[in-house]
């Protein structure tokens, strides 16, 4: 329990792990795409970007979870933990999917088609799970603000 609590208390730092993590998994694996089918139009965005964004949403966001508390305003408790967790948890099996579906010796092209839409499918999941987290974090903010919750 005292280990939830120091998430609860200091999101930044992990938040500020995230960021260096995320950064150099977005380094060492440049060539990986993401192709996203929407009926006749293909979109191709890089992994490395999509781990650039992640980086640098976290390194903000960290300093909000920093800057706001210095300014005597108080998180909820319970809206921090599931920002993090489901933040923490889309990455985490983001990059899974990643290591487990890519670079796989194939026979057929039909196998290396399905795997490829597999490994979109869930990327897509996860990228919105984290989305979902960042909702998390603006209400957090938003009644933060709002409460004018000030610590003293």
């Amino acid at each position: 329990m005292n280990k939830i609590k120091n998430i609860i208390d200091k999101p930044y730092l992990i938040l500020w792990s995230l960021t260096f993590i995320s950064f150099s998994f977005g380094l060492n694996n440049s060539n990986i795409d993401l192709e996203i089918n929407f009926y006749d139009t293909y979109y191709i965005i890089k992994y490395n970007y999509i781990c650039y964004l992640i980086s640098l949403l976290s390194a903000i966001i960290g300093f909000g979870y920093w800057l706001l508390p210095k300014l005597k305003y108080r998180f909820s408790d319970w809206l921090t933990f599931i920002h993090i967790a489901l933040t923490y948890i889309g990455v985490l099996f983001l990059w899974i999917t990643l290591i487990v579906f890519h670079d796989r010796n194939y026979e057929s092209e039909m196998a290396i088609l399905e795997s490829r839409e597999k490994l979109n499918l869930l990327s897509i999941i996860f990228i919105l799970l984290i989305l979902i987290g960042q909702l998390f974090y603006a209400i957090n903010v938003i009644t933060a603000l709002i409460k004018n919750t000030r610590t003293i």
